[in-house]
């Protein structure tokens, strides 16, 4: 839509005499500007308050979330014209209703701040991206083995201990994403399983759960291989062990540490 206004109305005959819908007499406040009745008509005096009219470009305005620009033309009174913008994603507009011809164009979000969705009004509306921590000065990835919500407003999270996510923001949103480190494995340590602390059962807990389980690293003779909320550590076969704690892969485990480094039985 657009709206109009004219300085010094006339009555409306008069006006429809110069066109059919008599906004030739008018001038456009610009694509997408609209108009309110503000002004005393001046036609009946200029005292009656009960029948306002758009008389001057201060009734042109924009609604909360639009930004008003110049379009580069200039009109036959020598000013400019204008254009109004519904503000993309990632910027934000006026707060209110302003009114007037201004150059009052969207605003951008702070550094890697985003919106939720166009049409915002307010600073207050940039918000951080999933995986990206707050700071005063915008937001910023986090680092792996840390976190952050969509929104959040808050410093990166850091996983708990023995665990760690990819190096993408979009897997670095909650600690379920949060995943046992090679050469790591779950550790209950009460728990009440023939097969030990080293291999708890994890069957009907959600991610949640499994994220918050201890996590330490592998003991000697046994490996981790990582990459899941409830990785394990798994023993080396029969004969063979490893150098020492913390070992991420099957190849350490070897014969030449069978009688050395076999640790006892739990």
């Amino acid at each position: 839509g657009q709206g109009y206004y004219r300085v010094g109305w006339t009555s409306y005959s008069d006006i429809k005499a110069q066109g059919p819908d008599g906004t030739t007499a008018c001038t456009p406040c610009g694509a997408g500007i609209l108009a309110a009745l503000t002004d005393v008509d001046e036609s009946m005096g200029g005292n009656d308050t009960t029948k306002l009219v758009a008389g001057s470009s201060y009734s042109c305005y924009i609604e909360g979330g639009w930004g008003m620009v110049p379009t580069g033309v200039i009109l036959s009174d020598n000013t400019l014209q204008f254009s109004a913008v519904l503000c993309d994603k990632n910027t934000y507009g006026v707060a209110n209703t302003t009114y007037g011809l201004q150059s009052t164009p969207c605003k951008p979000c702070q550094r890697n701040l985003i919106t939720l969705q166009n049409g915002s009004r307010s600073y207050t509306d940039c918000v951080n991206p999933a995986g990206f921590g707050y700071s005063p000065s915008g937001a910023t990835q986090c680092a792996p083995g840390s976190y952050a919500p969509v929104g959040s407003m808050q410093g990166c999270v850091q996983c708990p201990a023995g665990r760690t996510t990819a190096s993408d923001p979009t897997k670095q949103i909650a600690i379920t994403d949060c995943v046992v480190i090679k050469g790591y494995g779950i550790f209950v340590g009460s728990n009440p399983s023939p097969a030990g602390p080293w291999d708890p059962s994890t069957s009907g807990m959600n991610d949640t759960t499994k994220a918050m389980l201890p996590v330490l690293p592998c003991p000697v003779a046994y490996y981790g291989l990582g990459g899941a909320l409830d990785s394990k550590c798994v023993k080396c076969a029969v004969g063979t062990s490893t150098a020492g704690e913390g070992s991420d892969s099957a190849l350490a485990c070897d014969s030449e540490y069978q009688s050395c480094c076999w640790p006892a039985e739990v």
